[in-house]
């Protein structure tokens, strides 16, 4: 995507530049044709996902995680470009390198930059994946675009207008908060996909494919980090597994979030739950985990969609279903832990 932007950069400033001058083409190049056609091949890559892979978006944090791939590679090759040119035409003047400067806005500040910009098309296409409604699924990913292709003009216009200086005034007054912004967000999405884990797999205790204690390890953050701390101290292979089967129950309650609310865009609804459940089923020997071990056979998915669809304002997980008293400890560390209704507290019995 960055040669196909620095080509149409190059032709549309030439001919800009000698329609209007030299000084329009040094104006219309960053501010106006380098957002434009920049944004737009990263966009490219980011919407063929979309269209052929469409059930990856599974939310927030996949649009975002793409967007930042896809902003990174950008960054780091544009900059090549950038620091060799720099050098080469500061050295051909005869006047001295600024490495410092240099290396700031080029290695430390543009780098988060670019995944910035295109993040904002990659939460328009989560958006436009997770709705139903025609005007979301059509305007989210332009809005998304067009304030990715509005926060690189800033950039490209505040650094040609007043200089290296004022990009990075603008960068901690303007920039950084917005960084933080879709932090908050992520952290939010998070929590949101752990509550669906209590909400779409709490089918799955009653069928004896997780265990009720399993499940409040799987819809809390704080037992999930738990878990891995236990898997670890088994070996490579149990932490590895523990870890496959944190992401497969995320991905199983999205997908079952999916199909509930008509956001599915696959073709097979049905095996790719059970295929799910046969993952989770096959995970869970190999850190020790128990779940599973009741329920021989994956429960049918015709029967999992038949269950009525969780309503639209139950938040909380469905840990909160487990009677606060002793459990088999999901960590594995003693035979009991103690659930006191929200959390799995650090009270074992041996």
């Amino acid at each position: 995507s960055f040669f196909i932007a620095f080509i149409l950069n190059t032709i549309g400033t030439l001919i800009v530049s000698g329609v209007f001058g030299p000084s329009a083409g040094a104006v219309f190049g960053p501010v106006i044709s380098a957002p434009i056609v920049e944004e737009s091949a990263k966009a490219v890559v980011l919407f063929a996902i979309f269209f052929f892979r469409r059930n990856e978006f599974n939310g927030v944090i996949d649009g975002i995680v793409y967007a930042a791939m896809v902003g990174l590679g950008f960054a780091t090759t544009e900059n090549v470009l950038y620091y060799a040119r720099e050098f080469g035409s500061q050295a051909a003047a005869g006047t001295p390198v600024n490495e410092v400067v240099v290396f700031i806005v080029r290695g430390v500040l543009s780098p988060f930059a670019h995944p910035l910009f295109t993040a904002m098309t990659g939460l328009g296409l989560a958006i436009a994946a997770g709705s139903r409604h025609t005007v979301v699924k059509l305007g989210a990913p332009l809005l998304g675009l067009g304030a990715a292709i509005l926060l690189h003009a800033i950039w490209n216009g505040v650094g040609g207008v007043g200089g290296e200086l004022a990009l990075l005034v603008v960068y901690v007054l303007f920039f950084v908060p917005t960084f933080i912004g879709i932090i908050v967000m992520v952290v939010v999405a998070r929590r949101r996909e752990l509550a669906l884990v209590g909400t779409h797999l709490q089918h799955d205790v009653g069928t004896g494919l997780i265990p009720a204690s399993e499940l409040g390890v799987l819809s809390s953050r704080a037992g999930r980090k738990q878990a891995m701390q236990a898997a670890k101290r088994m070996g490579t292979g149990a932490q590895r597994a523990r870890k496959q089967f944190h992401v497969a129950s995320v991905e199983l309650a999205l997908h079952r979030h999916k199909v509930s609310t008509g956001a599915y865009h696959g073709h097979a609804p049905h095996q790719d739950d059970l295929a799910y459940q046969e993952q989770l089923r096959g995970l869970q020997p190999q850190f020790g985990g128990a779940a599973g071990q009741a329920a021989t056979q994956p429960t049918p998915a015709a029967e999992v969609a038949a269950q009525p669809a969780p309503a639209a304002t139950q938040q909380a997980p469905a840990a909160t279903a487990i009677a606060p008293g002793w459990h088999p400890d999901p960590y594995g560390q003693a035979r009991l832990r103690w659930w006191d209704g929200s959390e799995w507290s650090q009270h074992t019995a041996a």
